[in-house]
């Protein structure tokens, strides 16, 4: 009977996520995640089933991380601090956001986008501009204002727009969010006059 490991499951996803957050999920292996903990690479292998396995806590993880930057309050609108937070995260977590809002790794982007679309449509579900909306509007609402979100995200995470200052973000998320809110608004009376709108 092999002896028992002095790590615990939780320490060695600990370790693998610092891993993946400091060198991201390239830099992810085995032999990185015993040299964190200071250990062989026995306990690592005993503990973790597969790589896929790993990478899904990692990235679990990273979009608790997320949500909890796009559900904190900072300009008094809670769509415009959605993509805010967003924004903030591909800045500060720069690793974290590729492993899980990036084209190179696909699979993990689209199951935990979806995952974060809906947390976000439900967080929505007393905002006054989409009350009344059937499900898939709302949801139409938050993507169409993702897509903004996302391409300045990529934009900040990349250094194309390096390491702006919160109040720079601001500015830009809250001229465009309000263009965009107003635009909807519009859109929304103007079909609600014809009765294009469910609900």
């Amino acid at each position: 009977m092999p002896p028992k490991s002095k790590f615990t499951k939780i320490q060695i996803l600990n370790a693998a996520f610092e891993v993946v957050r400091t060198g991201g999920m390239e830099s992810l292996s085995t032999r990185g995640v015993a040299k964190r903990l200071g250990c062989s690479t026995m306990p690592v292998h005993t503990c973790l089933k597969s790589r896929k396995d790993l990478e899904d806590a990692i990235a679990a993880r990273a979009l608790e991380i997320l949500l909890k930057y796009e559900s904190t309050p900072r300009t008094g609108d809670v769509f415009i601090d959605m993509g805010l937070g967003y924004v903030l995260f591909a800045r500060d977590e720069k690793h974290l956001f590729r492993c899980i809002c990036c084209e190179e790794n696909a699979g993990l982007l689209k199951q935990f986008m979806e995952k974060n679309l809906s947390a976000l449509v439900e967080k929505l579900a007393a905002y006054p501009l989409v009350q009344g909306l059937p499900e898939e509007e709302v949801r139409k609402f938050v993507h169409q204002g993702w897509v903004y979100a996302h391409g300045l995200a990529h934009l900040v995470n990349a250094g194309v727009y390096p390491d702006p200052r919160d109040e720079d973000v601001q500015g830009l998320m809250e001229y465009t969010g309000r263009r965009y809110i107003t635009g909807f608004d519009a859109l929304r009376s103007g079909r609600e006059e014809h009765g294009a709108f469910g609900g």
